[in-house]
């Protein structure tokens, strides 16, 4: 493929799964540690709930697979320009040192690598449909994770890493899960379900932090994350709430405290993108489950 074409190609990619959010390409920023200007193949800008967030992509249109040096370089460029997140395309793919070194960052570094295919089908969305009873929730996986759908005890859904196991996930200490309340009980409001679940918590472990912060969803309910420090925890554990007005889908998500920034959001976009479902009760519908497809982005 013409290289010109190759790009063009990987922006309407992008652009049709960015549609809310700032794209440009060939885009220069300053580098913060070289003092010099940078090319961004494409910059994307996206406003979360107050905070912005940046994600450079770099599309390689090489006639050979990407080895390790080419990772190595483009890793660099992400934190010399203070990205919060790297995408790395190539129509050939890539080495295995390659592939080991991108998922592999002692400092944090967030960066997923893709085949040209892999990415233009990954954009129309890994998505599910959790539901319990009549009650459901048109979900949308965070970019670069899965929605696995297998029924487990306690939990609707799982959502993790793309190319990891469950298993992988929590042993890496990065997965979700989602559940749904139903308000005809009690607690009745987001902020009581926060004050009944920091209490479980406290029941077994020493909070050192814990606060309710507002998120937001794209068609206007109301929606909040929790985020919770305990002393006994490897790991910081926040929830996405939003009130369906009948039941209050939440969303509980385990993070390394170093990836604090960005599975938070993760979890704000998860929360923007999510939509109510009420689903007609038969027989089948009766029990909790979840029915996972590819969705195009709410």
């Amino acid at each position: 493929m013409d290289w010109k074409k190759y790009e063009e190609e990987v922006f309407d990619a992008l652009s049709a799964h960015y549609i809310n959010d700032t794209i440009i390409k060939n885009h220069k920023i300053k580098g913060r540690y070289s003092n010099r200007s940078r090319q961004i193949d494409i910059y994307i800008e996206q406003k979360i709930n107050g905070s912005n967030y940046i994600t450079i992509v770099d599309s390689k249109n090489y006639n050979k697979k990407i080895d390790v040096k080419t990772v190595e370089s483009f890793i660099s460029m992400i934190d010399d320009v203070g990205a919060d997140y790297g995408i790395m395309i190539s129509e050939l793919g890539f080495t295995k040192s390659a592939f080991n070194r991108a998922f592999n960052n002692p400092k944090g570094i967030e960066l997923d690598i893709y085949n040209f295919d892999e990415i233009t089908n990954l954009l129309q969305g890994e998505g599910a449909v959790p539901y319990s009873g009549s009650n459901g929730a048109l979900i949308l996986a965070p970019f670069s994770w899965i929605v696995d759908a297998t029924r487990r005890p306690g939990a609707l859904c799982f959502l993790y890493r793309r190319g990891m196991t469950l298993e992988d996930a929590i042993s890496s200490r990065e997965f979700a899960y989602i559940n749904f309340w139903l308000t005809t009980d009690e607690p009745k409001t987001i902020e009581e379900l926060y004050v009944q679940q920091s209490e479980y918590i406290a029941n077994s472990a020493t909070i050192e932090s814990n606060e309710l912060i507002a998120s937001e969803n794209a068609v206007g309910f109301e929606s909040k994350i929790r985020i919770t420090k305990a002393k006994e925890y490897s790991t910081l554990e926040m929830a996405g709430y939003i009130d369906f007005e009948g039941f209050i889908f939440f969303c509980i998500l385990h993070t390394d405290k170093k990836y604090k920034r960005r599975n938070l959001r993760k979890l704000h976009l998860l929360l923007r993108n999510t939509l109510p479902v009420w689903i007609r009760e038969t027989e089948q519908s009766e029990e909790a489950g979840s029915e996972s497809e590819s969705l195009p982005e709410a």
